[in-house]
């Protein structure tokens, strides 16, 4: 229990943004591959592997320097920070598609990953009502940060969609937050400003004035910005799964 408690804190600090709801099913599960693993530091002593479902289409993404799917600078900074290798091994075009291939591996025909968002509430009932979805209630009580705790606070039926019984079997997420999303930074911009890659808030903040300020395209107008980002009214939709 103490290793799938411990692999649960990990994937919700890896995946907070894109997990929705929790599971376990057939064959052997991330938390028993983890449970040779020891967790020292925050990282995870030999690395682990994670699978997860994601609804994309497999051309969506462009990589650079042969990146690919399951490996890229996110996979590799999870496996050298936190010991935990991130694996897409059920991959969806649209929603029919992707709720096709959730269906057949819920059935066995295909093997359900450890972690996927679920955006059919339908879809979300079978998973729970199959027995395959892992109750994380007390999971959620123990390691969810307490500024996440606030938020959902703001939306007292978020977890409508994944609650049985008083019991909680998966995460909300909102529409905006979507999976595989990294922040970029124009290299040339830092280079031409004498800047170098910011890894604390603070020197972040000061890029972003840079950016904004000190010209960094050369063409001698205030035509840049520092950070650019949609803000939207979240609506929360049911989603993903955690195998136990």
């Amino acid at each position: 229990m103490k290793k799938r408690t411990d692999l649960w804190k990990m994937v919700s600090m890896v995946m907070l943004s894109a997990i929705l709801m929790a599971g376990c099913s057939k064959g052997e599960s991330a938390s028993e591959t983890a449970s040779a693993s020891v967790l020292k530091d925050g990282k995870y002593d030999p690395p682990f592997t994670i699978t997860i479902a994601k609804q994309q289409d497999e051309n969506a993404g462009k990589y650079i320097n042969g990146e690919t799917l399951n490996d890229n600078v996110l996979t590799r900074w999870g496996e050298q920070n936190l010991g935990i290798k991130i694996q897409t091994t059920l991959l969806g075009g649209d929603a029919s598609q992707y709720n096709t291939k959730l269906r057949l591996a819920l059935t066995g025909s295909e093997k359900l990953p450890d972690v996927l968002p679920v955006y059919d509430t339908m879809l979300v009932n079978d998973l729970i009502e199959s027995g395959q979805v892992k109750e994380i209630t007390e999971d959620i009580s123990t390691y969810m940060p307490d500024r996440i705790k606030e938020i959902y606070k703001q939306y007292p039926t978020t977890f409508n969609p994944v609650v049985r019984e008083g019991k909680v079997y998966g995460m909300a997420i909102a529409p905006n937050l979507t999976e595989g999303e990294v922040m970029l930074i124009r290299q040339d911009w830092l280079d031409s400003l004498n800047l170098r890659t910011p890894t604390t808030i603070e020197e972040f903040e000061q890029v972003i004035a840079a950016f904004t300020n000190e010209d960094p395209d050369g063409n001698g107008k205030k035509d840049t910005y520092g950070f650019t980002f949609q803000v939207k009214i979240p609506t929360i939709r049911a989603g993903s799964a955690i195998r136990s």
